[in-house]
């Protein structure tokens, strides 16, 4: 399985997984959800208390993720 914490302007706004069986899950922070309940990081994507499954990576972040070069040099500066 692999996690990443999705930030939305240095507050956590939630985790985005990739289960074992290739599942995609999306979940806000609790104390996102409570702080923030308007700000949502994509229009497809509200926020709420319950996760966005998916089979594939949702576009929001497929469009966001580096490629080519520039994932590249992301991955040698670790960030």
């Amino acid at each position: 399985m692999r996690l990443a914490e999705i930030y939305y302007q240095d507050v956590l706004a939630g985790v985005q997984q990739e289960t074992e069986d290739g599942e995609y899950k999306s979940t806000y922070d609790a104390d996102y959800v409570d702080k923030y309940p308007s700000q949502f990081l994509t229009f497809s994507m509200p926020v709420s208390k319950h996760s966005y499954s998916s089979n594939r990576l949702f576009s929001f972040f497929k469009g966001i993720i580096p490629e080519g070069w520039l994932l590249e040099l992301r991955q040698r500066i670790g960030k």
